[in-house]
């Protein structure tokens, strides 16, 4: 069985995206790679994500993305 220290961990999918990529701080790009987010700001339905390599965009808030597959 599992003990104490190797527990799973999940995180629920019914949450905003907001709440969901500031809790795990990555960002999927579209060829594959996963970005560290340095900074995120959120702006009403919109995101602003800093990332560690200095690259800054703009994200709906939608539930249709990338973070959330079907």
């Amino acid at each position: 069985m599992m003990d104490k220290q190797e527990k799973m961990r999940y995180i629920s999918k019914h949450r905003g995206l907001d709440e969901l990529v500031g809790k795990i701080r990555l960002w999927p790009s579209r060829n594959g790679v996963l970005h560290g987010i340095k900074n995120m700001e959120c702006r009403g339905n919109t995101l602003i994500i800093t990332t560690h390599c200095g690259e800054t965009f703009t994200v709906w808030n939608s539930r249709r993305g990338r973070v959330f597959p079907v």
